[in-house]
């Protein structure tokens, strides 16, 4: 095997103490050590010397030209006129930490860019978390009394507040290899009816998500199960499931492959007037099959072109969805980054009053061109190929062509951040 990193003769002495003296010891390519000692022994001191933080006192600190090395310390040092965004990815333009899975997961974590729809990025609640090494635990409670959108006591006027009442259980643990399980559970309490006679109703949301990145390979799973009764009374059966697959080929080129499903309503008829405007039935009008994504980030996911989630189907309409996506990205330089996705659309329920299930399909490509320092150049064009089934449930002519396109010039001179 060959020699990686180590050290000759190194010597460190601080005012209270010496901690090395003439330590002489060498990693090879494969090497798998483990630190033991107690505390002020100088474990971190030996990892600050060999990943280049502190510089010895004495002798030397060796490692191959190619060597890369990773660390995590006890403790950040970091500006506090910094963003949390600079913090994490540095002067990294985006184009090249976005191609990058674990990187985009840390980031859509902590810095989410969606500042319109606060709905699905914070809450006023109360959170009492614990977390110990590879476990989290957070219960999250939450209160609505908005004066300004009481109808009658609290009752809430129709666009009023999201909720009345929200408690949340979330639990993570990380596995030894790169792995992440994640369950959720959430009781939403929703208030409706008429003034004089409204009514708390609760739903419950459960369910998983997980992942991980066993080699070249970064996999994806969620599933999550809705019950209880909606605010318009109706009994809850619905569920929302996803998978995604990643695999590097190499540096440059990465491709993905994924398939979200949203669970629609369960339609038994149709009628259909001499106008053309047609009417379906649920098989059971007290029940609801349809899965509601919540706070959930709906700009992100089901295409560039925001047909799904981020507006509501037409006349009522809650058929659910299925995308089949296939993803590729081309790194063609350290400046130059491409992304391509294909997006197959159906609903989840079969609507009645069309041949088939098939909404269409989407094409979305991005290119993102770094000029210079803190300057990035981002363009998109995106087409849909729709069907008569998605003329039924989103309205418009699908035999019209349907595209967009747009440019966008990003500069984020780092000095306003440290002023």
């Amino acid at each position: 095997m060959s020699f990686l990193l180590g050290c000759e003769n190194m010597g460190v002495e601080f005012p209270t103490a010496k901690v090395f003296d003439s330590v002489t010891l060498g990693i090879n390519d494969g090497d798998r050590i483990g630190i033991v000692g107690h505390n002020g022994g100088g474990k971190s001191t030996l990892l600050s010397l060999l990943a280049g933080d502190l510089e010895p006192d004495e002798g030397s600190v060796n490692r191959t030209g190619n060597t890369l090395i990773g660390y995590l310390s006890q403790s950040d040092h970091l500006d506090v006129e910094d963003t949390v965004g600079h913090a994490v990815v540095g002067d990294v333009p985006e184009y090249v930490w976005a191609s990058d899975a674990r990187t985009r997961e840390i980031c859509a974590a902590l810095i989410g860019d969606l500042d319109w729809n606060v709905a699905g990025r914070s809450h006023d609640a109360f959170k009492l978390a614990y977390e110990k090494n590879a476990d989290k635990l957070h219960l999250i409670l939450a209160f609505n009394q908005n004066e300004e959108k009481i109808n009658s006591g609290t009752y809430y006027a129709p666009g009023g507040q999201p909720y009345k009442s929200m408690q949340t259980l979330w639990y993570n643990h990380h596995f030894t290899q790169p792995m992440a399980l994640s369950l959720l559970f959430m009781n939403l309490g929703q208030e409706g009816g008429v003034e004089g006679d409204a009514k708390t109703r609760y739903m419950q949301t459960f369910g998983f998500h997980f992942s991980a990145q066993p080699t070249n390979w970064d996999v994806a799973a969620s599933f999550y199960y809705q019950t209880g009764k909606t605010i318009s009374k109706l009994d809850v059966s619905a569920l929302m499931a996803s998978v995604k697959a990643g695999y590097n080929f190499n540096p440059s080129w990465r491709a993905t492959l994924g398939f979200d499903f949203i669970g629609g309503e369960d339609y038994e008829s149709a009628t259909q007037s001499y106008s053309g405007v047609f009417d379906v039935y649920k098989a059971d009008p007290t029940k609801t099959h349809a899965f509601n994504p919540l706070f959930g980030t709906h700009h992100k996911f089901y295409g560039a072109m925001d047909y799904f989630y981020a507006s509501s189907y037409i006349n009522g309409l809650a058929p659910g969805l299925q995308d089949l996506q296939l993803g590729v990205d081309y790194k063609a330089s350290k400046n130059a980054v491409m992304q391509l996705a294909y997006h197959y659309f159906l609903t989840a329920s079969d609507i009645l009053v069309t041949d088939g299930k098939t909404l269409g399909s989407e094409i979305d490509l991005q290119i993102n061109i770094n000029l210079m320092k803190s300057v990035t150049l981002m363009m998109g064009y995106s087409t849909m190929f729709g069907t008569d089934t998605m003329d039924a449930v989103k309205g418009g002519d699908h035999s019209k062509w349907q595209d967009w396109a747009w440019i966008s010039l990003n500069i984020h001179p780092q000095f306003i951040n440290r002023w």
